[in-house]
Parts: C-alpha cells; sequence; structure tokens
C-alpha cells in the first residue's frame, strides 16, 4: 500500500518532508531503505539525523552498523543506521547483532539496502516505513513511501 511519492531537489527538502511526515515515525520504528547505489539512501539518513539533533551522520558502508544518538518530542532516541550493501548471508547479519537491535524499547533503526532483507527477517512488532528513492531529472529524486 502506498502512502504518497514526491519529488525531492535538495538536502533541504529531504529534511522538509521528514519534519511533515514525522507524526509517522513510532518509538520503535524501522525505516526500510531501498534504490540504486547513489541515489541518497545515506543521505536521506543524514536528513532524518539533522532533524532530529543526531549526532554527525556517515555512511556505514565499511563499518555496517553506526548509532547516533537524536531527540524525539523531548526524548532521547538512538538511531541506529545499517548498510547491507556488503551483507551476503543470514549468518552476516548475526554477526553485526543485527537482530538484539529490535530488543530495545525505544529506537529507530534505518536499513539502506533492506530489499536484501526477506520479510521474516523483519519484526512483527515494529512499526514500518518503506522509503524508495529513485533518480529524477538532474539531481532530484523521487521519494515513495508506504
Amino acid at each position: 500500500m502506498s502512502l504518497g511519492s514526491v519529488k525531492i531537489q535538495s538536502p533541504d527538502q529531504m529534511e522538509s518532508w521528514i519534519r511533515e511526515n514525522s507524526s509517522l515515525f513510532q518509538s520503535r520504528q524501522l525505516f526500510l531503505l531501498s534504490g540504486p547505489l547513489g541515489v541518497g539512501k545515506t543521505q536521506f539518513v543524514k536528513s532524518l539525523g539533522a532533524v532530529f539533533g543526531a549526532d554527525p551522520v556517515s555512511s556505514p558502508t565499511f563499518a555496517i552498523h553506526q548509532r547516533y544518538t537524536a531527540k524525539q518530542a523531548g526524548q532521547t532516541i538512538e538511531i541506529d543506521h545499517l548498510d547491507l550493501y556488503r551483507i551476503e548471508t543470514e549468518g552476516d547479519l548475526e554477526s553485526i547483532g543485527f537482530w538484539e537491535l529490535f530488543a530495545q524499547e525505544r529506537g529507530w533503526i534505518v536499513v539502506e539496502w533492506a530489499e536484501r532483507l526477506r520479510e521474516e527477517q523483519l519484526p512483527f512488532n515494529w512499526s514500518r516505513l518503506n522509503i524508495r528513492l529513485e533518480f529524477a531529472e538532474g539531481t532530484s529524486r523521487w521519494l515513495h513511501w508506504s
């Protein structure tokens, strides 16, 4: 079920979209980011971090997992940022502590390359927001969410 689509033309517009849609974000939120290489998945996480006052966000491509501290409604929230580009097996997910992240009572888990996960690997008790980014003309991107 698609909730919507919007053309994003800058990081500022990405931040505006995040602010405008932050009511969708629950205290246990899973952001599933997909799209081709270079489309702006990490930029989405940087914008999310900027809106919620997180530590500077960097791509976790080689580290695979980064954690940032942010604020939502005056409360501290941890943002776990995972890049699954180099993950090949379920054993790889296990080695980075993927499933342990879902034991948190409160947190946001942002997964780049979420299309590498199978439905049965995702927790049923976390709110999910699927974000698909696509190239548009020039430096613009389409952001589709469901």
